[in-house]
């Protein structure tokens, strides 16, 4: 009986290593990239963001058109057996000061705002579908392992009964082990239900609640690399969509300003005219001319709205430069210590780890340690390699979050949102 302990622990690291070498490396349906694909089609913010820039668009054009004429109909003089005058009038409002142009570079600038807060959100949906594809390779490695465990552990179990039987063992080596695997247990339905939960994450941000559940390819075995926080620093001064847009958002402010000033040139508007006369029967004809007088609106109140959306506009570009170098900071920091974490468990601890568990094995063989010691030793392993499977988590989450300009979230935003 000893012999099939020995054995079946030798079989534990067996499958710790076939496990860590090979189990995520095969050939898989689907990867990170073809996610990517899926969730550029499906995306409900991608869309809602394309039908704003057609909905600006269709404004663009309307803002550019001027007022129609106004055609008119009249008759005076009539009654007392007199049939009147009848005639018919055309006015037309003339736009002064280039307003229908100044509205529309208003709109085209708001455009060029919106096809940055585009691009934003399809940087928020490429970096939350790989932090959602890093959660859910990480929770079926936590499955895996302890799915392995588990079921050495339930044949641990059985065969110490029998030795307990034969007195080969004592009911409180069988108590332990009882212990030990109802704590295993317990991981694994965690283990489950966090796997569960990782995948219809994953489905959401890919824009496909139903998308059946498969294989993916694993991002996560890598050798962490870091690169300076300068790099990334500057990357987003200069690519960070965020920026572009809030410096659109003042520059639209500025042209909104400018529009408001020439609004307070009145627009002048023209009207002519032919009736006929009944009772001369004449053909006569009028004109006219009318301007209102800037005497008490000169829009100085809109003027007024407008100058200070562009300082508010000003100070929000400020703030959101502020709050990414805020947000780099924080980033970066748990990337660099992630990367130095993940590092220091592959090189070191998780071979020391296993290590350990081959000496303790061979010491039980020797009749040196029990076999207590043994799935102490097991424990420790499994503790280990979960905890470098999670330094590898978070460090393709920072990285990814870093790379993609720091922008995260793609289902908490409104259409609005900034």
């Amino acid at each position: 009986m000893q012999h099939s302990l020995i054995r079946l622990f030798f079989a534990v690291l067996l499958a710790w290593g076939a496990f860590a070498s090979s189990a995520f490396s095969q050939a898989v349906p689907q990867n990170i990239a073809s996610l990517e694909q899926v969730a550029l089609q499906n995306h409900p913010a991608i869309q809602a963001h394309r039908q704003r820039l057609e909905a600006l668009s269709g404004k663009y054009l309307q803002e550019g058109l001027g007022p129609n004429p106004t055609l008119e109909y009249f008759g005076e003089e009539m009654g007392n057996g007199s049939a009147g005058k009848h005639g018919m009038a055309v006015s037309q409002e003339i736009v002064t000061r280039g307003k229908l142009t100044r509205q529309q570079e208003v709109v085209s600038h708001e455009i060029l705002a919106e096809e940055e807060a585009l691009k934003r959100v399809l940087w928020k949906v490429q970096t939350d579908v790989r932090i959602a594809t890093y959660n859910y390779i990480a929770a079926e490695r936590r499955q895996a392992m302890l799915e392995a465990i588990l079921k050495i552990n339930q044949n641990i179990y059985e065969t110490a009964k029998i030795m307990s039987s034969r007195g080969e063992a004592t009911k409180l080596d069988v108590l332990n082990m009882e212990i030990e695997l109802q704590k295993t247990e317990s991981e694994y339905v965690s283990s489950q239900n966090d796997s569960e939960a990782a995948w219809y994450a994953l489905a959401c941000v890919v824009g496909d609640a139903q998308m059946a559940r498969v294989s993916l390819s694993d991002p996560l075995e890598c050798e962490p690399i870091v690169r300076s926080r300068e790099e990334f620093d500057t990357l987003l001064q200069t690519t960070s969509p965020e920026i572009t847009q809030a410096r659109m958002l003042v520059a639209t402010a500025q042209k909104r300003l400018d529009l408001e000033y020439s609004r307070n040139s009145s627009n002048v508007t023209l009207t002519g005219g032919i009736f006929y006369n009944t009772a001369d029967d004449v053909v006569q004809g009028n004109v006219g001319v009318s301007l209102p007088l800037r005497i008490r609106d000169r829009n100085q109140g809109n003027i007024a709205s407008a100058r200070s959306e562009v300082l508010a506009a000003q100070r929000e570009l400020e703030r959101i430069t502020l709050d990414i170098q805020n947000r780099l900071a924080e980033t970066y920091r748990q990337y660099a210590s992630a990367a130095s974490n993940a590092n220091r468990y592959r090189q070191r601890i998780l071979p020391q780890a296993r290590q350990a568990l081959e000496l303790t094995q061979k010491s039980y063989e020797a009749g040196e340690v029990t076999y207590l010691a043994l799935l102490d030793a097991q424990r420790t392993y499994a503790e280990v390699y979960l905890a470098y499977i999670e330094h590898l988590r978070a460090y393709g989450t920072q990285k990814t979050i870093l790379e993609g300009k720091l922008l995260t979230g793609s289902l908490e935003d409104s259409l609005d949102g900034r």
